[in-house]
């Protein structure tokens, strides 16, 4: 128990033993508060990785490095050929695109993710995740897939995320430096654009809160400036549950101009804020929007006109956290009606073509 206060009058003169237990006793007090603080931080990430303070914008001093991906298309191309080596520098998008593509079960996915944190953090870096199978993705364009349901889709995030809080303990990596996870391109730009889609949002609120919790960085992707108003992203990134994740992303795999997305992403953020979502922070890819003048909006399917724009990295000090190249330069769009190589598939001419130099 306390004593009362003491009345007050003049201060009681303190003898030097007196100092030495005060001073004794203030160095264990901060001791014990570092241990606390400490053992806080070496378990799991997923409540602070998930939960609104973490929003704070990583600075370009304590970022994680962007890490280059050496199992990349662009990798292996520029081992045979030098002139795809600036491709090969810059880390890219792994995309997991489900049943029938890259980590089309559970298994496989889960080996898939654990591989490629461990590889980053042994290169002291973060990985960038794409999460591209919700059911009827793309409709019926060039990329068309997804599973078949939503409770398929559920499990196979799942899986994901476990791989991403397995990859992330102590125990596993030491080093290992949360991933950043763009969360299905064209998925909100796309809603109700095609029957059987089911519950997309409640499915996208679901994949969200499992990574966030798993200590990912997630963004629900917002489209791009030539596609929807930014009012109606506003509203449907809400309904996806964007106040639970880091924020969204802009302009993946599109080519609009950088000062174009960031007054887009400016935009959506007002509309979320007068929603009472409040603003949050994005990512925005310039892995194809280089080129001066810029690519006619609506030219999307590998225009001959497009230039890799500026290099990955993190923007510290406003709501931006980082240029991403989340679409691989390099990897085809699609057929485009030209018999151009299928969606995903490395096309060196295509990405001799985005350099400049086709």
């Amino acid at each position: 128990m306390l004593d009362r206060p003491p009345t007050p009058g003049p201060a009681p003169s303190r003898t030097t033993g007196d100092l030495l237990v005060s001073v004794l006793l203030g160095g264990v007090a901060l001791a014990l508060t570092v241990v606390l603080a400490l053992s806080q931080l070496t378990g799991f990430a997923d409540a602070a990785a998930s939960a609104p303070s973490a929003l704070s914008a990583p600075s370009a001093r304590s970022a994680a490095r962007l890490d280059a991906d050496p199992g990349s298309q662009a990798a292996a191309a520029a081992a045979r050929d030098e002139r795809f080596a600036r491709l090969a520098r810059h880390q890219v998008g792994t995309w997991l695109t489900g049943a029938g593509g890259a980590g089309g079960d559970t298994r496989e996915v889960g080996a898939t993710v654990r591989q490629r944190l461990r590889g980053a953090a042994q290169r002291g870096g973060s990985a960038l995740l794409v999460l591209y199978a919700i059911p009827k993705r793309d409709c019926s364009a060039y990329s068309s897939g997804g599973f078949a349901t939503h409770a398929d889709y559920r499990r196979w995030v799942d899986a994901i995320a476990g791989a991403v809080r397995a990859a992330l303990s102590r125990r596993s990596s030491p080093r290992a430096r949360p991933p950043l996870v763009v969360l299905e391109p064209d998925a909100l730009a796309m809603l109700g654009s095609c029957a059987g889609q089911g519950d997309r949002l409640g499915s996208l609120r679901y994949a969200g809160r499992a990574l966030s919790r798993a200590g990912a960085r997630v963004y629900l992707d917002a489209g791009n400036s030539a596609w929807l108003p930014s009012s109606t992203m506003a509203g449907r990134l809400r309904g996806a549950g964007v106040a639970s994740v880091r924020g969204f992303a802009t302009n993946v795999s599109n080519m609009r101009p950088t000062a174009d997305e960031t007054a887009y992403a400016d935009a959506i953020n007002r509309a979320l804020d007068a929603r009472g979502t409040g603003r949050r922070h994005y990512v925005l890819d310039t892995s194809r929007n280089g080129a001066s003048p810029a690519v006619p909006a609506g030219q999307w399917c590998n225009p001959p006109s497009a230039r890799v724009g500026a290099t990955p990295r993190w923007v510290s000090g406003r709501p931006l956290d980082a240029l991403l190249w989340v679409k691989p330069p390099g990897e085809s769009d699609g057929e485009c009606g030209r018999g151009e190589p299928s969606a995903g598939a490395w096309w060196p001419a295509g990405a001799l073509r985005l350099l400049g130099r086709g």
